[in-house]
């Protein structure tokens, strides 16, 4: 009953911080999309695509390597294999991170200018190869600090890190650099690798502090092998995915200038989709997200023990939480989406994107649930290679679609995407535990009670915006309660 006591309190500690920040987020990204434009947020968003790979190869698999490692030892009692645990993770860390960022570093033109064909983004790249042997480390702590439910400390650190993000990129913009569309990306890219820098000494910090509780008792036998074990797998097969993610993100704006585009327009389409609105739609998920990361060690334990029953169990109800919740969001984006658009980026053309791509959130929100479980039941390359299959669909659809349909074939290529990676995932759920999908109660239910809100909303036709959506909220929960969705049995 304890257990389940502080999994609860981390939980709605870790999601009402994860609210507060990705509210803080999308207030200042909506602020750095009028500061770049949306020209500037596709260059902007191009940089992060090799960001994303950089950072995949400088973890290199240690994060999910000690929260699974600590989580295991800690459920054990083996107090010295914690402490050498994070220790080994962030050595191995530190070193990959050191690589990765040299690599950047030296490399930065030619990325720049022969693979993203944008002589603009090299200053940038320089930039955030800086923070990446910190960065590194920083997700080898959080995960430590996620393992054993010290999920206060570890808010602490973002909120720190947040704060200086947003004081250092405001002054870059404004006061220190010049205010072109080349200077512009790299006061964002340089303000996050500063923020970045200083959170992996706040973590540094806090970990020691933290770790003088454990005693010598214990032993470190096999975990170094335990590490490769977990990491190397999941590290090769993640970078193979980062990069072909990469390759993704890059062909995006070459194939839409093939449509007829300019440079300048297909950069703008897509800081749009990738820089505007889908950080609107992933707003809600930091619900979702926050439990997903406490789920993960959770599930690892029980995996662990041989709990099958449990196990099944505590996944139905996750699935059922998840969706319940995320077919609202769902329901609302899409009867929103205008109001959205222009409330958070004065944009009628951001709205539009955002009530296209909404129908997608419900089975974006539950694979990010269900890529969490896989993990934490040991299958976490398996994980990685279903995300390899759908990238590899993903480019040749970009490949294809784009330059004959342009941005609404691009639009179809992200339902594709998240189609086909929920099914494959859930599919490989289904056969590592055998629990049961119960499509009626926890998809065709809600999916009815979502457009019956939406009918209830339109007919009311109340003008203030928020107490439209309050009335909405409302009514979905009265609807879920009638058609039975909401009780306490799973299902």
């Amino acid at each position: 009953m304890r257990k389940l006591h502080v999994f609860l309190i981390n939980g709605i500690i870790l999601t009402a911080s994860s609210l507060i920040m990705r509210t803080v987020m999308v207030w200042f990204n909506a602020y750095i999309s009028k500061k770049l434009g949306p020209e500037g947020m596709g260059l902007y968003t191009l940089v992060m695509s090799v960001y994303s790979l950089a950072v995949t190869a400088a973890i290199f698999g240690m994060g999910l390597a000690c929260t699974r490692l600590v989580a295991e030892e800690n459920a054990s009692g083996n107090q010295r294999g914690i402490k050498y645990s994070v220790g080994q993770c962030t050595m191995f860390g530190a070193i990959c991170g050191t690589v990765a960022a040299a690599v950047i570093f030296v490399f930065a033109d030619f990325i720049g200018i022969k693979i993203l064909q944008n002589e603009l983004t090299v200053i940038s790249l320089r930039a955030f190869a800086l923070c990446l042997p910190f960065l590194s480390v920083s997700s080898i702590l959080n995960g430590y600090f996620t393992a054993i439910s010290r999920i206060t400390k570890s808010s602490f650190v973002q909120f720190a890190e947040l704060f200086t993000r947003i004081v250092v990129i405001t002054l870059f913009l404004n006061c220190i650099f010049p205010k072109t569309l080349e200077y512009s990306c790299f006061s964002v890219v340089l303000g996050g690798t500063v923020a970045e820098t200083l959170s992996c000494l706040y973590y540094g910090i806090i970990y020691l502090s933290d770790s003088r509780r454990y005693k010598k008792k214990g032993t470190t036998k096999g975990i170094r092998k335990r590490i490769i074990k977990i990491a190397v797998p999941v590290a090769l097969s993640s970078c193979l995915k980062s990069g072909l993610s990469a390759v993704k993100h890059i062909l995006i704006p070459i194939q839409l200038k093939k449509s007829g585009m300019s440079r300048s327009n297909a950069l703008s389409q897509y800081g749009i989709i990738q820089g505007m609105v889908m950080p609107v739609i992933m707003f809600p998920s930091a619900i979702v997200l926050s439990f997903s990361s406490l789920i993960l060690p959770e599930f690892s334990q029980l995996y662990i023990r041989k709990n099958t029953a449990k196990i099944n169990d505590s996944i139905s109800k996750t699935f059922k939480i998840t969706l319940l919740f995320s077919i609202g969001v769902t329901g609302i984006f899409i009867y929103y989406s205008d109001f959205l658009g222009q409330w958070i980026y004065k944009s009628s053309e951001a709205g539009y994107f955002i009530r296209l791509v909404a129908p997608i959130t419900a089975i974006m929100y539950l694979d990010f649930v269900t890529d969490s479980i896989l993990k934490g039941l040991n299958q976490q390359v398996g994980v990685v290679k279903i995300n390899i299959i759908d990238t590899i669909m993903c480019i040749i659809l970009i490949y294809l679609i784009l330059p004959a349909y342009s941005t609404i074939g691009y639009i179809f290529v992200i339902f594709i995407s998240e189609i086909v990676n929920g099914i494959l995932s859930v599919g490989m759920l289904i056969r590592t535990t055998e629990f049961e999908f119960r499509f009626i109660n926890w998809i065709l239910k809600p999916t009815a009670a979502a457009f019956l809100s939406g009918v209830t909303v339109h007919f009311i036709k109340i003008a203030n915006p928020f107490v439209s959506a309050g009335v909405f909220i409302t009514a979905y929960f009265v609807f879920l309660c009638a058609l039975g969705c909401i009780h306490r049995s799973t299902g």
